[in-house]
């Protein structure tokens, strides 16, 4: 507990690079919220051409949210176990891969697979961008860091 607190009041020696970390982070929130949300904007579309029924156009909206949500815990743990760096490069690899298969799905199971794999890869991006604040900013400076990541 000791060694802890003692980490938490040292200071990274370069805040130029903290702060273009922190920037990094809080440009990786902005692209999660609007490649989360852009299916809804697309739905119409997505429902006409695959023949979608209103349940099932739900069900795939509802699935990226249950898979986000049941796997915030585990993505904080893994990278916590390997490394938040290599964590977030894993994460946001995954998003870009669901997200660029969802355009090539041609029914609802496709899909809905696809937006369960987006939630699970999407869960990462906030543990890991906590624990990459707590690592890189010092403790007076954690809070502001933390707001501009999750605004």
């Amino acid at each position: 507990m000791k060694a802890e607190s003692q980490m938490a009041s040292v200071e990274p020696t370069s805040s130029y690079v903290r702060y273009r970390v922190i920037f990094v982070c809080m440009l990786m929130a902005v692209l999660l919220y609007l490649d989360r949300f852009c299916i809804s904007f697309a739905e119409v579309f997505i429902k006409d051409e695959l023949g979608l029924s209103d349940e099932q156009i739900g069900l795939l909206l509802g699935s990226f949210f249950v898979s986000y949500a049941l796997c915030q815990v585990p993505s904080g743990w893994f990278s916590d176990r390997f490394g938040a760096r290599k964590m977030l490069t894993i994460y946001i690899l995954m998003w870009s891969l669901f997200t660029a298969l969802t355009g090539l799905a041609t029914g609802f199971i496709m899909l809905l697979i696809f937006r369960l794999g987006f939630g699970l890869s999407q869960a990462g991006a906030y543990p890991t961008s906590a624990n990459i604040v707590s690592k890189w900013m010092p403790l007076t400076e954690r809070g502001f860091a933390s707001s501009m990541v999750t605004v």
